[in-house]
């Protein structure tokens, strides 16, 4: 007879996917210069999109779309609905 634990079946798998297997750099650039579009805004260049990458989508956005506190929620909603 075994001591070991039960064995669980698996229900979930997550990835951190960008950057790791995959680089998203360019997609999230695009998502972020179409919210910024939709501000009015010009657009950014990949290497300064990717220097605000790692630290959270909130973060990224904030960092990206200069719009005033009060859109910063609707800032967010269209990058993520990009």
């Amino acid at each position: 007879m075994s001591n070991s634990p039960p064995k669980q079946r698996v229900r979930a798998l997550f990835f951190d996917l960008d950057g790791t297997l995959v680089d998203s750099f360019a997609d999230l650039t695009t998502a972020v210069n179409l919210t910024r579009q939709s501000y009015g805004l010009a657009l950014l260049p990949l290497a300064q999109v990717k220097r605000h990458v790692g630290n959270g989508v909130e973060h990224l956005v904030r960092q990206t779309v200069e719009v005033p506190p009060k859109h910063r929620a609707e800032a967010l909603d269209r990058f993520l609905a990009h």
